[in-house]
């Protein structure tokens, strides 16, 4: 994907960053909820199945640290392989159902999410 940079990298950044930023909010939002019983804390926290190698904090550390140790054509290969869900939609949709839930009572948000995600699969 080209950016209006005319460079992979800036595409990579322009849609992965935002995807790792709203993966690494969304896990801040969520480490503390209790997840017992039939709750499987990978999807909850880590959106997946299974285990990550890396938390997102560990993800955006290493992140940093590529951006001042690796020269910017390795820094594109670095957003586009990391160990983080790569879906932007799913991330972001994540944040935003648990900042309704945070911000807004129970029976609100639950309407909120259920009317949002109707119109948005609706136009999928």
């Amino acid at each position: 994907m080209m950016h209006e940079s005319f460079t992979r990298v800036g595409g990579s950044f322009d849609c992965n960053m935002i995807s790792v930023i709203a993966y690494l909010a969304h896990q801040i939002s969520t480490q503390n909820i209790p997840c017992d019983g039939d709750c499987n804390p990978h999807i909850l926290k880590e959106l997946g199945t299974t285990k990550r190698n890396t938390t997102s904090i560990e993800f955006m550390d290493e992140l940093t640290r590529a951006f001042i140790e690796k020269p910017t054509s390795e820094w594109g290969h670095f957003l586009n392989n990391g160990d983080y869900p790569q879906n932007l939609f799913l991330n972001f949709g994540c944040l935003v159902s648990t900042v309704a839930n945070v911000m807004l009572p129970a029976y609100v948000a639950d309407k909120a999410i259920q009317f949002l995600t109707s119109k948005l699969l609706a136009e999928a």
